[in-house]
């Protein structure tokens, strides 16, 4: 193929990289620990609302339901793009700041636009599901944020 003269680099390194290496490029692994922890929150928020949903139809029927059914998809949505901080921001602060930037403004930015059109979905307690479920979010990425924290802080020890 296209490769040089062993002599032609220093330690015999290759000019193109293996297939092993493009596999496992730092971007992949990179990629793959932010699907993995957009997986962990999800989990983590479907177990929830397995536990909200039936609250919420005993309470208030099936508008109960939607509104624990809201709360997942505005938290979640939230938490999946918070989580994506880590491929546009190489510092771990911005990273923090913009996942809690995002993590806090749209949950609570869904809790003021329900409140302000005077939506039937607040009197069967979706604000109380937004924050219900705003916390359990904030709870989850954020012990995935200090374990990302811990990883980086030992790589760059070593």
């Amino acid at each position: 193929m296209n490769r040089l003269p062993e002599n032609a680099l220093p330690h015999g390194a290759n000019a193109l990289p293996s297939d092993t290496d493009r596999r496992n490029s730092p971007a992949k692994m990179q990629i793959g620990a932010v699907l993995a922890r957009m997986g962990l929150l999800f989990f983590a928020l479907a177990v929830a609302f397995l536990g909200a949903a039936p609250i919420g139809f005993w309470l208030f029927g099936w508008e109960g339901v939607a509104a624990a059914g809201l709360a997942v998809a505005v938290c979640s949505f939230a938490g999946a793009v918070a989580e994506l901080s880590p491929l546009f921001f190489s510092q771990v602060l911005t990273q923090v700041l913009f996942s809690m930037l995002l993590r806090v403004s749209l949950p609570m930015g869904a809790c003021l636009a329900l409140v302000g059109l005077k939506h039937p979905l607040v009197e069967a307690g979706a604000i109380y599901q937004l924050l219900v479920f705003y916390l359990i979010t904030l709870i989850v990425e954020s012990s995935l944020a200090v374990g990302r924290m811990r990883r980086q802080e030992s790589i760059g020890s070593l």
